[in-house]
């Protein structure tokens, strides 16, 4: 991809600009106040000592709830550096536009928990261009791309960039400190057994991982975690076997699967063509289509109980049986998979994100509480899985029909692109404006004399996480905190039809 960089910098720049404007407008909300503010400054004091071991992940919230401007700066490479290593990984141009796409329609949970709330866009997306980051390093290793050969040239100074990677990709959330061990421990194994040599930006990564990990966990957290003696967090309580089926019932099926209907519609569409590629090259095609039914029979269960999710989550039968569709979905998938690779003589490159998804998602079985954030790297994961297979199928032949139809493609992508952005805006501008009046609406109250001040809603709230300072607990507090309001002043609500 000689200059491939360079020559697309305008597009990059652009995409840039705009996710820039997008992240400044988000608010801030919920544990925003409290790092934000002398809470989080009493944390960093104490080094976090008792809190967690999530170091890193803490050092970035403190700072970029301090800055809008540096907040916008950091969440818009952040999400570039994903979408470029996915981009890199799949070698098609079309690959930044569907990444971006289908980040702009996550899952409304996600969203507000992941994306739009500073405190979890600090330690899941954070981690996740982390792990973006290693990963894109293993697939141009394994595909010998001259861009890992260059790096591997200059070993020491990539040994030192791959320990310090290992380092910070374990010192932000625990999940994917689990995964970037066994992942550093595992594709150093297979560097020495496929190359009979100890490689050292891999050794380097494996041992960062190891050092971080044991920073992380040496924090004396866990052990009340793991004790059960911890006022917030949990782990096998009322039992292994009882806490893995509560946790897969109640969170991790319909957060990490079922939710995802556009990445869903995009996984199927991919599996589809792979299988019409493979049939016209090949007369004998096995029963393969059963898989590929099954693929689309989820689909088509993940839109309608996203829909009637009010009314299915209410009845424990359905959920067990969505439950249980949902393995039947994963285990057809791998399968499927498993097939398209052997076919196209691409296994590894195609299980490998899956592979990738069941370690991340493993730790989740056995602790509590769990939330949507959590499962942001897992969707990443799936964005690559769904290009990986595209990238088999697309056309690369140089007729004229061949690139009027890739050209058609791209402008469809960008289309629909740009509409999730424009969504994105009409849904967060309005909370922004408001924010800002809500905030000069209270100071005006704190001004004119008065000890009981009124807050209003924001707009959209179910795309935004704890954005209601209510009277009497913790969050009124740290919302006064953050913003300098008087501590003797009282906050109560001001309910949408106006009264208090």
């Amino acid at each position: 991809m000689d200059n491939y960089f360079v020559k697309h910098r305008f597009r990059f720049l652009i995409a840039f600009l705009l996710i820039g404007i997008l992240c400044y407008i988000f608010p801030y909300t919920g544990d925003d106040w409290a790092w934000g503010s002398l809470v989080g400054i009493d944390r960093w004091n104490t080094h976090f000592a008792g809190y967690g071991g999530r170091y890193l992940g803490y050092v970035i919230v403190i700072l970029l709830t301090r800055s809008r401007i540096l907040r916008a700066l950091v969440m818009s490479i952040s999400y570039l550096i994903i979408t470029i290593c996915i981009e890199y990984i799949t070698q098609k141009t079309w690959s930044s536009y569907l990444t971006m796409t289908l980040i702009a329609f996550l899952p409304k949970a996600i969203m507000r928990q992941a994306v739009a709330w500073t405190s979890g866009f600090s330690n899941y997306v954070t981690s996740t261009v982390i792990m973006m980051i290693v990963i894109t390093y293993l697939y141009a290793h394994l595909d010998n791309r001259k861009e890992a050969a260059m790096l591997e040239k200059h070993r020491i100074l990539f040994s030192f960039i791959m320990l310090l990677l290992g380092i910070s990709g374990t010192l932000i959330v625990e999940h994917i400190t689990c995964y970037m061990v066994l992942l550093s421990l595992v594709a150093s194994a297979l560097f020495f057994i496929t190359e009979k040599t100890i490689q050292l930006p891999m050794t380097a990564l494996t041992l960062g991982s190891i050092i971080g990990s044991i920073m992380m966990f040496s924090n004396s957290a866990y052990h009340r975690v793991a004790t059960n003696q911890d006022f917030y967090r949990t782990a096998f309580a009322g039992g292994l076997l009882t806490r893995i089926v509560e946790n897969y019932l109640d969170v991790i099926f319909y957060e990490g699967f079922l939710y995802n209907i556009c990445l869903n519609i995009v996984v199927f569409l991919s599996c589809l063509l792979a299988y019409e590629k493979i049939r016209r090259r090949k007369k004998n095609v096995p029963a393969i289509w059963l898989l590929l039914g099954l693929i689309g029979t989820y689909l088509i269960i993940s839109i309608v109980a996203t829909v009637k999710w009010d009314i299915v989550k209410t009845q424990s039968t359905f959920k067990v049986l969505l439950g249980a569709l949902t393995l039947i979905y994963l285990a057809a998938l791998m399968l499927y998979t498993c097939w398209v690779g052997c076919i196209m003589h691409c296994l590894l490159k195609l299980v490998f994100p899956l592979f990738s998804i069941a370690i991340i998602v493993s730790p989740l079985f056995v602790v509590n509480p769990i939330g949507s954030r959590c499962f942001f790297p897992t969707y990443v994961l799936f964005i690559l899985y769904s290009q990986i297979m595209l990238s088999l199928v697309t056309d690369t032949q140089k007729s004229s029909l061949s690139i009027v139809r890739y050209k058609s493609n791209i402008l469809l992508l960008l289309a629909v692109c740009l509409i999730g952005y424009l969504r994105l805006m009409s849904i967060y501008y309005p909370v922004f404006i408001c924010d800002n009046r809500r905030l000069e609406s209270l100071k005006a109250q704190i001004a004119s004399g008065k000890q009981t001040v009124e807050v209003a809603h924001l707009p959209n709230e179910d795309y935004l996480w704890l954005s209601m300072p209510f009277f009497g607990n913790v969050w009124e507090e740290r919302y006064k905190q953050f913003y300098g309001l008087p501590g003797d002043v009282t906050i109560i609500e001001l309910k949408d039809d106006g009264t208090a």
